[in-house]
């Protein structure tokens, strides 16, 4: 399952490794420093940054490329994570 599906979670993907979210949530923060949510979460934020600067999409086509259920949620979620609006 690929992270920027909006069905992505983290009991699908501890599904498709054969262990449970627990386990693979702690052997996740054990290689990474960040749990499963956090690491895709900043994955998606910086291939945003990615697209902010290439200029070609708009905010709204950026959060449903990558997986976002509308504008507001991905905004704030960038915003959260980068101390500015995708706009900024």
């Amino acid at each position: 399952m690929h992270f920027v599906d909006i069905g992505f979670s983290l009991q699908q993907m501890a599904y498709e490794f054969g262990v449970t979210p627990a386990a693979l949530n702690a052997f996740f923060k054990d290689k990474t420093g960040k749990n499963v949510a956090e690491y895709v979460s900043d994955m998606k934020i910086e291939i945003a940054k990615e697209l902010l600067v290439n200029g070609s999409m708009s905010v709204r086509d950026i959060g449903m490329e990558l997986g976002y259920y509308g504008q507001n949620s991905f905004i704030r979620r960038f915003k959260q994570q980068t101390g500015r609006t995708p706009g900024e």
